[in-house]
């Protein structure tokens, strides 16, 4: 059964694709119309970490950056970010939320390798954000980070 979820999967062409990861689906439709309409890029919505990962696995090579939730479930975007980079360290990342406090701003500032965008943004601010990326597209240096949302808050068993 197709995934509705994968919506306008990376295609040949001049427009960049981007992989746009985030849980909740009104503003994730929003950052996909700002960058659909607004900055004339392909769009691939994934609805979580999984699958996002799933989604930029299938497509690799085809994906020219990943735009992803801090928070969510079942996998933080940090993580998701790695495992990303796993795959394809040249690919730009940028990670995305609502003001963080506490524990969450605590381990955002450890994923500092990545440009950070705070949400609600706008359609400038996100181009901003992006389009420096999309023109370099040269590899990026980066480290693991010290570890997941969910092992820090012990969400998945397991604490720090």
């Amino acid at each position: 059964m197709p995934d509705t979820h994968d919506v306008s999967p990376p295609r040949s062409g001049r427009s960049p694709t981007i992989l746009l990861v985030d849980d909740e689906p009104t503003p994730r439709a929003e950052a996909a119309r700002l960058l659909r309409s607004g900055l004339g890029l392909r769009v691939c919505e994934a609805r979580d970490g999984r699958h996002a990962l799933r989604v930029f696995r299938r497509y690799r090579g085809r994906i020219d950056l990943v735009l992803i939730d801090f928070i969510m479930p079942h996998m933080d975007g940090g993580e998701l970010a790695e495992r990303v980079r796993d795959v394809d360290p040249r690919v730009p990342i940028v990670l995305m939320s609502e003001p963080l406090v506490g524990e969450a701003a605590e381990l955002l500032a450890g994923y500092s390798d990545f440009p950070f965008l705070e949400k609600p943004f706008s359609s400038p601010e996100l181009h901003r954000a992006v389009a420096p990326l999309l023109s370099r597209r040269a590899s990026l240096p980066w480290r693991r980070a010290s570890g997941s949302w969910r092992r820090r808050s012990g969400r998945d068993g397991v604490s720090s």
